[in-house]
């Protein structure tokens, strides 16, 4: 059997777009432009991006950060 379950409505601390689903962590970039919002949409205090931002943004800024302590 299978449970059919809905994704929670997020706001995306990144972008501000809405997007359905648990979202990402956004360190290093926790850009919040209206807090009041996210936590409207996501009922938690913890900012979260979307999946495009996590790929096109924060994984590489995570890289950078990487690159530039190894050196």
């Amino acid at each position: 059997m299978r449970y059919e379950y809905e994704k929670p409505t997020n706001v995306c601390c990144v972008c501000g777009r809405k997007f359905k689903g648990w979202g990402n962590d956004p360190w290093p970039l926790d850009i919040i432009k209206d807090e009041t919002d996210i936590l409207k949409a996501a009922d938690k205090s913890e900012p979260v991006c979307c999946d495009e931002c996590n790929m096109d943004h924060v994984l590489p800024a995570r890289l950078k950060l990487l690159e530039t302590s190894l050196y």
